[in-house]
């Protein structure tokens, strides 16, 4: 990132700003969604066990 960030030309700079920025979301949403599909898991393997 700092590579680019260097060169000036063709908006580069701000393109991988915005790709960066968006990568850095989805790996959030990815951790984020992984914790309550985990959550949701327990839940539902622990009601079987009381049957």
């Amino acid at each position: 990132m700092t590579d680019v960030c260097d060169r000036p030309e063709d908006g580069l700079k701000d393109k991988a700003k915005f790709y960066y920025e968006h990568i850095d979301y989805l790996e959030s949403q990815y951790k984020h969604f992984g914790r309550i599909l985990a959550e949701m898991l327990i839940t539902v393997f622990q009601e079987e066990d009381k049957v």
